[in-house]
């Protein structure tokens, strides 16, 4: 076949500075991932012609429609070392013809990003960058232009009141005097590298377009952007345009006759084709996994901006080679191939990423459900945000429930998979012999990550149960795996039935299950381990609208005195009937589910004694017993039901928190109204308020 440059108009090969030293490297390995991506092959002995890298988390501003608005404070920590970017730079840098610096953060943010832009330089890569401009300053100007091929400055209005609105903690006026100096040193330093203004439409913003138009024009700026919001929060969901695009089409038309009679580049947000679907659209197969990879801080590599937490390996521990066709890898092109029809992506390969328009600004197909946080948004079958919508911590559009399944089949083919439960913050499936788990958040992995830690500890610690084997899997996405253990649930009915020398027995293992962990050396064991925080201030933000101050008052009142308890210890923290398997004798036999385990006062092990279901406070009474006799602590009613607020306290506002979880199965979600009576009862009963 001979060689045609299908990547022409999405990479600048053209620009490439050919006196760099890698510009043959650069030369040959565009050119055969060109071939190899024309001629379906799956294994590629290539590099990728462009990288996204996670270099920071971190952000100045406060922007109303950020999808890690809520998450930043922890997102800080989460920047990519120095040296850890030194062996991407060695390994990837040779090659690729462009990198874009952070799409979830601030790239000027990062301690080092003079010298990522002394690296690219040196490597002879363009510097595809967006930033908010608030750091834009003469010296990092300086440091962009030499290699630079595009800078996008995120400009959400043109009046500094819509500005500062939208994009919170911003300076306009210091951003548009950053903005001044970029360009007179652009044409000072005669750089080829662009300047465009890049806008995220919304309904407080979209009658301001002509005017950023007007102003790019004004100042010499090259070219406007103007894309609607992925909406991550049902706040943002009234102020999106998909759903009123009718409003928005007068401003759309005008903005092109506008950009096209001052000579401004516009690349802007098409029309809809009212249900027509691919109508109109021409079939390609994506060309991502071939082209382009994404490589987060902790150095795990995507193939995707959706990539919903399916990595192809981790390019600091392995060779980027061996990354890069791994059996994920190699699967996920195989499923491409023939225009994306099998793609394992979405059902019939319907991701924008496998069309390609006539023209700029013909008709598309809107998915709304991709556009909007609401999950009762209808579903449509054309996945037309798949082309730009950024990922989700919690996993993004390939972590969708109806999709856990084939991920389980990435990693076992030959293997049935069964979908066994679908909790608050993970799903579980069992493949063959193995149960495997995929957290829904950063706070489930957070969990499995330690409980991967304890239960290496407790591994030699536990005598009296078998406890489960975990092992944490970093690709090709995050999930535990461990050995399906055996048993029966406890069943109340089945206990009321007992001999008393039969619950006692039952009892005294459990008591014993207990005294051996909450016995267990806490230093020995290699985690940062939970402790509790206090709820106040978590009550007032989130839950003001079920609770008066009053009991928020009394609540706080009747807590508080949990945070400054001694005696603290390792505990589950979960000793639910599901996370216990009894034997065919009614004998405690296996304990599962350690995640939310921590360093808590032990009375939180012991916080069911209190409950009035069938057979349960007997049961936990006895427990209490055995457990007072064997360890010698005393159990105190009064610290248990404070725990027992505490917890149904935390639960509820650990899902006003996340908003997205809303999987049907979710007792809380459902049945919220439910749950808030429950405290309130407690609230009389305890006689709190």
């Amino acid at each position: 076949m001979p060689y045609v440059d299908v990547f022409g108009k999405y990479y600048a090969f053209g620009k490439l500075p050919r006196d760099n030293n890698y510009y043959p490297l650069k030369k040959d390995n565009y050119e055969r991932v060109t071939e190899r991506y024309c001629k379906d092959c799956i294994e590629l002995r290539t590099f990728p012609i462009r990288a996204t890298i996670q270099t920071t988390g971190g952000c100045n501003l406060d922007c109303i429609m950020c999808q890690l608005r809520s998450k930043r404070r922890n997102l800080r920590l989460q920047s990519m070392r120095k040296p850890d970017f030194d062996v991407i730079a060695e390994r990837l840098f040779p090659y690729l013809v462009e990198i874009h610096p952070t799409n979830i953060g601030e790239p000027l943010m990062s301690e080092w990003f003079g010298y990522f832009c002394d690296k690219v330089t040196e490597y002879g890569v363009l510097l595809d960058i967006t930033t908010n401009g608030m750091l834009l300053n003469e010296e990092t100007i300086y440091k962009i232009l030499p290699n630079l091929l595009d800078i996008k400055v995120s400009f959400d209005g043109i009046r500094k009141k819509t500005f500062e609105r939208i994009r919170v903690n911003a300076d306009f006026n210091l951003i548009c005097k950053n903005i001044d100096n970029l360009l007179r040193i652009r044409e000072k330093e005669a750089s080829r590298g662009t300047v465009t203004l890049q806008m995220t439409l919304l309904d407080l913003n979209y009658t301001e377009l002509l005017g950023i138009i007007r102003f790019a024009h004004d100042r010499g700026i090259d070219r406007v952007k103007a894309y609607h919001v992925f909406s991550y929060s049902n706040e943002i969901d009234q102020y999106s345009l998909i759903n009123k695009l009718e409003r928005f089409e007068e401003t759309r038309v005008s903005a092109i006759a506008l950009a096209e009679k001052l000579g401004i580049g516009l690349e802007i947000s098409e029309p809809d084709n009212n249900g027509a679907g691919t109508e109109g659209l021409i079939r390609q197969k994506c060309r991502l996994p071939w082209s382009e990879c994404w490589i987060d801080w902790d150095g795990k590599v995507f193939p995707c901006h959706s990539h919903g937490n399916v990595s192809f390996g981790n390019i600091y521990s392995a060779d980027f080679q061996s990354v890069w066709n791994n059996d994920c890898a190699k699967r996920l092109r195989e499923s491409l191939v023939d225009n994306g029809i099998k793609s394992i992506c979405t059902e019939n390969g319907l991701c924008g990423m496998n069309f390609i328009k006539h023209d700029e600004n013909q008709p598309v197909p809107y998915d709304k459900s991709g556009y909007f946080n609401d999950s009762d948004i209808a579903q449509e079958p054309v996945k037309w945000s798949g082309r730009s919508r950024q990922f989700q911590l919690t996993g993004g559009s390939m972590c969708e429930k109806s999709s856990i399944a084939d991920r389980i089949k990435l990693l076992y083919p030959n293997e049935p998979v069964r979908m066994l439960a679908e909790g608050g913050m993970s799903f579980a499936c069992q493949s063959g012999d193995y149960i495997i788990r995929i957290p829904k958040n950063e706070y489930a992995e957070l969990g499995y990550r330690i409980e991967e830690k304890v239960l290496i500890y407790l591994r030699d610690r536990i005598k009296s149960v078998e406890i489960p084997g975990i092992r944490v899997v970093e690709t090709p996405f995050f999930h535990t795996v461990h050995k399906k253990l055996e048993g029966r649930y406890w069943d109340g009915s089945a206990y009321n039935k007992k001999s008393e020398r039969d619950k006692d027995l039952l009892a005294d293992d459990c008591a014993v299950f207990f005294a051996e962990l909450h016995s267990s050396d806490i230093s020995k064991i290699d985690a940062d381990l939970r402790e509790i925080r206090p709820i106040r201030h978590n009550m007032e933000k989130y839950l003001s609208g079920e609770f008066s101050m009053k009991e928020i008052d009394g609540i706080t009142a009747y807590t508080d005195f949990l945070y400054t308890l001694q005696d603290k210890c390792l505990i589950h923290n979960d000793f639910y009937y599901d996370n216990f398997f009894l034997d065919e004798n009614f004998r405690l036999k296996c304990v599962i589910d350690f995640a939310n385990g921590g360093y808590y006062n032990y009375h939180f092990d012991l916080r069911k004694v209190i409950s009035y279901e069938e057979g349960e406070r007997d049961f936990f009474e006895r427990i209490v017993k055995f457990y007072e006799r064997i360890t010698g602590r005393k159990i105190d009613l009064g610290i248990i039901r404070a725990i027992d607020v505490h917890n149904y306290i935390s639960f509820l506002v650990y899902f006003a928190k996340n908003p997205d979880i809303k999987e049907e199965k979710i007792g809380v979600r459902n049945n919220w109204r439910k749950h808030v009576e429950h405290i309130k009862d407690k609230i009389r009963r305890y006689k709190i308020v």
